[in-house]
């Protein structure tokens, strides 16, 4: 008698190594990091990327001579959510630099960070084959030296996993800009995205009571 293989169920998505959604905490990060959390002066987006050495700092709302980044930055700080900014992480093989991670009431929900090669053949491991779409954007652009107008073919793509209500995705951009310049980027993003669309509704319901 026959039997009809049962289904493989695919590991449910909850992190990388340590870093889990839904799992870690604020008080666990320090641990799991191995650096203490800096939450004493305000460290955003033009500080940051200064940063010189291997750090962890909370960031924290601009205020007096950091007003600047005001509009850059205050749209992210809302009731109950914390951000963490890490420059590096390293674990075994991998290595992912200027990791953004959002917790919220204290328990992580979503991380981000730039790409590393090695993170598609990891995830195809651990939770099985991505969902792939790609799409090629014309883009009609003026050459800033020429003057020539010119068509310019880009690429777009996202490589996702998703498993329940958590998700892990690469973006990855190769796309031009209107001076016919060549524009490149790339991200890593895994969140639990109930929690994550509710924390971008909040941030518009503040931003609407910002602009009344």
């Amino acid at each position: 008698m026959e039997t009809t293989p049962k289904a493989v169920t695919p590991p449910k998505i909850i992190g990388i190594g340590r870093l889990q959604i839904g799992v870690t905490t604020i008080d666990s990060l320090v641990s799991i990091v191995g650096l203490p959390l800096d939450t004493s002066s305000v460290i955003t987006g033009h500080l940051y990327k200064q940063a010189k050495k291997t750090e962890m700092v909370e960031l924290i709302k601009p205020v007096g001579e950091h007003t600047q980044y005001l509009d850059t930055f205050a749209r992210e700080f809302v009731p109950c959510y914390r951000i963490v900014r890490l420059t590096e992480w390293k674990l075994q093989d991998l290595a992912l630099h200027d990791i953004r991670l959002t917790f919220l009431h204290d328990t992580l929900m979503s991380f981000r960070s730039d790409i590393a090669l090695s993170l598609i053949g990891i995830l195809s491991r651990e939770y099985g084959p991505p969902e792939i779409i790609s799409e090629r954007p014309i883009v009609s652009c003026v050459d800033k030296l020429t003057g020539l107008k010119s068509d310019f073919e880009g690429e777009i793509t996202d490589i996702t996993w998703k498993e329940g209500e958590c998700s892990a995705t690469i973006f990855i951009s190769n796309n031009y800009n209107s001076k016919c310049e060549k524009e490149s980027s790339s991200s890593f993003t895994m969140k639990n995205t109930t929690m994550y669309d509710g924390y971008r509704k909040m941030i518009r319901k503040t931003e609407k009571a910002t602009n009344r």
